[in-house]
């Protein structure tokens, strides 16, 4: 091998694993190493048309302490108090008196504050929403905790759009009503279970259940036509019985065939009998985890129940993926009213808790940071927006990390971080902070390990290739050299005969 093509090796290899490196950055234990917190957003109205300006936003970040990626105790939780403050200049340039209902989301419990109750054997997350809330021109101002039901996609996560999901009262726009029949049946599977371990039992929906829709117990998947409108639904065999809530109108049993797997293609012997049937009303089904003294009214976690279900529905009238228990998908707002009479300006601060995502894959852990911007553009207008980082940490970027503002373009100043805006920027606010200003990621002998597996399967690859590429030129060579005597005993034989 030439001396090129070594050090092209030695590259492609150093190459390598520097990438695997910065990308599989490997825990010690199979503990996680990363938790997600709270995206927190701006204040919104619930006015389509308010005529009420932003003439100027203080957002003021308070971050004295970094959270813990685990909790023991209530008391160790709630003495966690990092904040942030919104603080609006509202004016109102209209002739008429404006009263806005406005709404503050504040984000779900975090995933790292849930704690242990032996009392019920579950875990729960403890609510110290209560001590935080709004003002008006300093004064407290009656402010409702409200709840609505978040699907965990933080990265597709809509204000406006959750916004519409809060209502004053128990839903009546959708199929789902409190008093609703439900028809629960439980079945008893009969199945050749040892020669058959993957076998299906499913059941075919003709699309003709305009006023039903289906829950089945350990869904395990569905098949529909190319329009969605008939197809074959399926559950496990692996349990002796299931259970089949019929929602609405009662349809009796259902018809069932059983298939060796979930491909649903070459059916078996099977039998499906109904052992008991009992009938109820979604309102019952939807409030049976329902805690009045959690501080969620009835009715925001019934319509959390509702939307969950509406996220979850196939196209086949069925719902997957059912839990009764929303507690952990509760998106949290602060609902206030503000009233402005013609030409009137008044300061509104909000402030609420602030859970950062925590990644632990570095060896001093970084926190980020994320804050709606965005919005705010849904008033009226907006004018100018100054953003305060009040802490002792560091800012930085992350591998593989973002920020919508670069570090370089804050204001480094006694408290922490600063920069004024004349608008509001085009993308939403990102930081993240750390103790250290360049943290190193984890390396743990799981790492070496990988690393060193990839660097054999390259220098392998690379030997073989190299390999090749020797043979090659050989038999170029060796062709060069055969062309070159055939052509010299060419030249021979003409000058013999000549």
């Amino acid at each position: 091998m030439s001396k090129p093509t070594r050090k092209i090796c030695f590259v492609s290899v150093i190459g390598v694993l520097l990438c695997a490196l910065a990308v599989f950055p490997a825990s010690a234990n199979s503990a996680p190493s990363y938790w997600e917190g709270v995206s927190a957003s701006g204040v919104l109205t619930t006015e389509g048309e308010c005529p009420l300006v932003v003439e100027h936003e203080t957002l003021t970040f308070d971050i004295g302490a970094f959270p813990s990626n685990r909790y023991s105790s209530i008391e160790d939780y709630l003495a966690y108090d990092a904040s942030v403050t919104a603080e609006y200049t509202f004016y109102n340039p209209s002739d008429m008196t404006v009263t806005a209902k406005l709404l503050f989301p504040f984000g779900i419990n975090p995933q790292y504050g849930e704690i242990y109750d032996p009392d019920k054997r579950d875990y729960f997350t403890p609510d110290n929403a209560s001590e935080y809330g709004a003002q008006i021109n300093g004064a407290a101002v009656q402010t409702t905790v409200r709840h609505s039901y978040w699907d965990g996609s933080l990265y597709n996560f809509d204000p406006v759009e959750e916004m519409a999901k809060l209502q004053d009262d128990y839903r009546t726009d959708s199929f789902l009503s409190y008093d609703l029949p439900v028809h629960v049946y439980t079945y008893r599977i009969s199945v050749d279970k040892q020669t058959y371990r993957s076998a299906r039992a499913a059941t075919y929906f003709d699309g003709a259940f305009e006023h039903t829709r289906f829950m089945l117990e350990n869904l395990g998947g569905y098949h529909s036509d190319e329009n969605g409108r008939a197809g074959w639904a399926s559950v496990h065999t692996s349990d002796a019985e299931i259970t089949v809530c019929v929602l609405g109108e009662d349809v009796g049993e259902l018809e069932w065939k059983f298939f060796e797997n979930g491909s649903l293609e070459t059916e078996i012997e099977g039998s499906m009998s109904v052992v008991d049937k009992t009938s109820t009303t979604f309102g019952a089904l939807a409030m049976q985890y329902y805690d009045p003294a959690s501080g969620v009214a009835a009715h925001d976690w019934f319509n959390a129940v509702v939307a969950q279900l509406e996220y979850s529905e196939r196209a086949l009238g069925l719902y997957g993926g059912v839990n009764w228990d929303v507690s952990q998908h509760l998106l949290q707002w602060y609902e206030y009213e503000i009233m402005l009479a013609p030409g009137e300006r008044l300061t509104n601060t909000v402030t609420a808790p602030l859970y950062p995502h925590i990644n632990g894959r570095y060896e001093q852990p970084t926190y980020a940071y994320e804050y709606f911007l965005t919005p705010a553009s849904t008033w009226t207008e907006f004018g100018t927006l100054d953003i305060y980082i009040n802490t002792p940490y560091v800012m930085v970027k992350e591998r593989k990390g973002e920020y919508s503002i670069a570090p370089k373009e804050w204001t480094k100043t006694d408290a922490g971080y600063k920069i004024h805006l004349e608008g509001l920027p085009d993308e939403d606010l990102i930081f993240t902070l750390c103790e250290v200003e360049n943290p190193k990621l984890v390396v743990t002998p799981y790492t070496i390990l990988f690393v060193c597996i990839i660097a054999v399967v390259v220098l392998i690859a690379l030997t073989i290739i190299a390999v090749l590429t020797v043979l090659i030129v050989i038999l170029v060579k060796l062709g060069k050299k055969r062309k070159k005597r055939q052509a010299e005993r060419v030249k021979q034989e003409d000058q013999t005969t000549e």
